[in-house]
């Protein structure tokens, strides 16, 4: 599996220099730099296309984000299904009939998750994240940096950084709702630089919940492979407004 490309390679060896007994600081550091974060922050709109696969299904998809408005178009069996966000409040048009219903609690957190370019540590200061390194560990044969990021609301995940590159191998996530812990895993891979920000192309997701593999014993997840990212492209803000009805 392609996880990265020979420019970022590149890039990281040089901000890394020696890498000898690095600090989390200097970890994160390197994280936001090979990532381009500060990028990433002064980018006004981004779009981003591409496909999501789960089974035999494609499911070609559209992301808007301008600001803390975000808005995903996906189709679902030949119908189109919406979420967006306009900033306070989350709403979804169901595939099915066309009504809209708002989203709260962990659907609301779902959307907002699927629509973060950047990763659990993007911005993690603002969003008032604690960060700990639990050290050094193998993932498919790779040396990366395991880190502990602890939400306000005690929500835990764990990042994993590749120790060469310095970008997101994986993220993975326990949680409990309505009395159910809720497992998720996100592996990153085909990583490709878009206008100096650090872009995983190709993104599988695995969870499992409910006390056994998803609700009713199922396991949930899929595969995303994106096609292509624009930065400051127009938006019009009518595309994350709740309509009437």
């Amino acid at each position: 599996m392609k996880r990265i490309s020979t420019i970022i390679l590149l890039i990281a060896f040089i901000a890394a220099g020696n890498g000898f007994a690095q600090s989390l600081e200097e970890i994160l550091k390197s994280h936001a730099e090979i990532m381009g974060f500060d990028k990433l922050a002064g980018a006004k709109t981004i779009i981003i296309t591409g496909k999501s696969q789960r089974g035999e299904n494609d499911s070609p998809f559209t992301i808007y984000i301008k600001g803390e408005k975000s808005r995903y178009e996906s189709d679902f069996m030949g119908n189109k299904m919406v979420r967006a966000y306009d900033g306070k409040t989350g709403w979804m048009r169901s595939p099915r009939d066309g009504s809209i219903m708002e989203l709260e609690g962990r659907q609301l957190e779902q959307m907002s998750q699927a629509t973060q370019l950047g990763g659990i540590l993007y911005q993690w200061k603002e969003r008032n994240f604690k960060i700990e390194l639990e050290g050094k560990e193998k993932f498919e044969g790779t040396d990366v940096f395991k880190l502990k990021v602890t939400r306000e609301d005690d929500v835990v995940t764990y990042a994993y950084l590749d120790c060469e590159s310095y970008v997101l191998l994986k993220q993975a996530s326990v949680r409990v709702f309505q009395g159910n812990e809720f497992e998720s895993t996100t592996v990153f891979s085909n990583y490709q630089m878009v206008e100096g920000v650090a872009v995983a192309f190709n993104s599988e997701t695995t969870s499992s919940g409910g006390g056994g593999q998803g609700r009713g014993g199922r396991g949930m997840g899929g595969t995303q492979v994106i096609e292509k990212v624009e930065f400051n492209k127009p938006i019009d803000d009518a595309l994350f407004k709740k309509p009437e009805n």
